[in-house]
């Protein structure tokens, strides 16, 4: 699904139409990242889709099924876990940024990733190798290339993580957190001193898709949102 910094950014939308704190920005923008930090965590580092995504379906709220990550089907199912959730967590900014997570992931579900899915089935049985997820990749480090990354990054610094019991540990999310800010990453891609990013000739996800699914995706993440 989305990259770090594509979730980061659509939190921070998220979080400016809430009209957040800073100091609740940056919890919540933690939180936008902590389901995936089961990439992070010791056994599961670098694995590909078919080995993870047990945990990733876990820790992204999904509804139990037989499905694989990456396959998963009922949408609506998906959004009345992510609403049981929420209700698990009044009034808690750090778990309001992790919903925005897994609803950022099921927006991409039902939209470019299906889209690219079902025209291209082989590919995206290739999972995290595929040429889709290094197109997206390039995308990602284009966004943190550009100016709005600098306080969002700047906020992320000073926030701190708690464990989400049987789902993501506080040590996944600092290590998913702190990955951001080395110059080497190899679970991801690598965002620090990195070259421009060239993004021009895309075949499944162009910029212009890029942007339009964070517009989208802040307005259906921002539509599931408590106040806080």
């Amino acid at each position: 699904m989305s990259f770090p910094i594509t979730h980061l950014r659509v939190a921070y939308a998220v979080a400016k139409k809430m009209h957040l704190s800073e100091t609740q920005t940056a919890q919540f923008l933690l939180g936008a990242l902590a389901p995936d930090g089961v990439h992070y965590r010791p056994a599961l580092y670098g694995a590909e889709m078919h080995i993870i995504g047990a945990a990733k379906k876990i820790s992204h709220l999904c509804p139990v099924s037989d499905e694989p990550w990456g396959f998963v089907t009922d949408n609506e199912g998906w959004v009345q876990e992510i609403k049981a959730f929420l209700l698990e967590h009044p009034n808690d900014v750090l778990a309001a940024g992790y919903a925005v997570h897994a609803l950022t992931d099921l927006h991409n579900n039902r939209t470019i990733w299906t889209r690219f899915r079902l025209k291209h089935p082989e590919m995206a049985k290739v999972g995290y190798g595929s040429d889709y997820y290094n197109e997206t990749a390039a995308l990602d480090l284009a966004l943190y290339q550009e100016a709005e990354t600098v306080p969002m990054m700047a906020l992320l610094r000073t926030a701190a993580a708690r464990d989400f019991i049987g789902r993501v540990s506080a040590e996944d999310i600092h290590a998913i957190r702190d990955s951001l800010y080395l110059e080497k990453s190899d679970a991801y891609t690598a965002y620090v001193n990195q070259p421009p990013a060239q993004v021009g000739d895309f075949r499944f996800v162009t910029m212009h898709d890029m942007r339009q699914f964070l517009t989208e995706a802040t307005e259906f993440a921002f539509a599931h949102m408590p106040v806080l």
